[in-house]
């Protein structure tokens, strides 16, 4: 699956609230005493944002939900390979790419070594080389 790079699609996940967003944000943000949009600009570690997460959270949300709809079919027909193949592999690189057309490259490469919490060997998710 290709991450699509349309700049009309790629605003949809920039400098906006979506709907579920705004919830989570007025509610952290009543627990927390700041208004969701001071929320959303207050740095979570290192330079990275809480509305950078959300970024993240949105295309993992969207490749869920379009990993789920392309393998809909066969639930019907092959069960037990669609349940195994409920994560969508991703190397290294795919993932900075994706992630580099949202956040920057310098926001996507420090995401990504938070991620991998200094593990230097067999990062790739199952099935990928890169």
């Amino acid at each position: 699956m290709l991450f699509p790079v349309v700049d009309e699609f790629l605003d949809k996940f920039r400098d906006k609230f979506f709907r579920e967003e705004v919830s989570l944000l007025t509610f952290a943000g009543r627990d927390l005493f700041i208004d969701p949009p001071k929320l959303s600009a207050s740095n979570m570690i290192g330079t990275l944002t809480v509305g950078d997460m959300l970024q993240v959270w949105r295309i993992v949300n969207l490749i869920a939900g379009s990993f789920a709809e392309y393998m809909k079919p066969l639930l019907v027909t092959d069960r037990a390979l669609c349940l195994r193949s409920l994560v969508p592999a991703l190397s290294d690189d795919m993932l900075r790419d994706m992630l580099t057309r949202v956040l920057g490259p310098e926001k996507a490469s420090e995401y990504i070594d938070h991620l991998a919490m200094g593990q230097t060997k067999n990062r790739d998710l199952i099935g990928c080389a890169t």
